[in-house]
């Protein structure tokens, strides 16, 4: 279900392309599942696998460019969070693809990834990389201070059509107004966003 309805999501993001200059990305973790399912960790590990989608855009400064969302599981963020670098090779060569964008719910800080365990995680050594979302961010609704959310783009051509400083957390409860009770409703992490040119 969670597949089908991240798929149809990004299926509506490809047809927007055919008429956008420019084209905010973002990621979304919704509490669709409640705390009690993604608790669960066969559930979790079942619901969150990666998918991969290519778009073509002839709008906007990179032509073609794929994204990898991902849910990582908070008790294996750290090998998840290294193993999308084997999901990158695999797109590049499949699709014979530079400009790959990695975005989602990485778990990717505070006690789920440690600031020692970074220099074992090849998606954040390699110089292929730009992290947009940095280690000083907060992408959580609840009183934690963790950038959990992350995007992450490799390729020439998509980095620099990365729109300067777009990439950001949105912060939707204070954009809507809304108490923090009603935020945690919809979701414990802001969306995460990035503008292409």
């Amino acid at each position: 279900m969670r597949s089908a309805r991240l798929m149809g999501v990004l299926l509506a993001l490809a047809g927007l392309l055919q008429v956008a200059l420019s084209l905010k990305i973002t990621a979304f973790n919704i509490r669709t599942f409640g705390e009690t399912k993604m608790s669960n960790a066969t559930l979790s590990n079942y619901i969150v696998k990666p998918a991969v989608v290519k778009f073509s855009s002839p709008s906007t400064k990179v032509k073609e460019f794929a994204i990898v969302p991902l849910h990582a599981a908070p008790s294996d963020a750290v090998a998840e969070i290294n193993s999308l670098y084997d999901v990158y090779l695999d797109v590049r060569k499949k699709w014979d693809l530079e400009d790959i964008m990695l975005m989602g719910d990485f778990n990717a800080d505070c006690s789920y990834v440690t600031t020692s365990q970074w220099s074992s995680i090849r998606l954040r050594t390699s110089s292929a990389f730009q992290w947009l979302i940095p280690d000083s961010a907060d992408t959580t609704v609840t009183s934690t201070d963790c950038a959990y959310d992350r995007i992450v783009v490799a390729g020439s051509l998509l980095q620099s059509a990365v729109v300067t400083n777009s990439a950001a957390r949105f912060n939707f409860e204070s954009a809507f107004g809304l108490s923090n009770a009603m935020a945690l409703a919809v979701s414990d992490h802001y969306p995460v966003e990035v503008t292409l040119k």
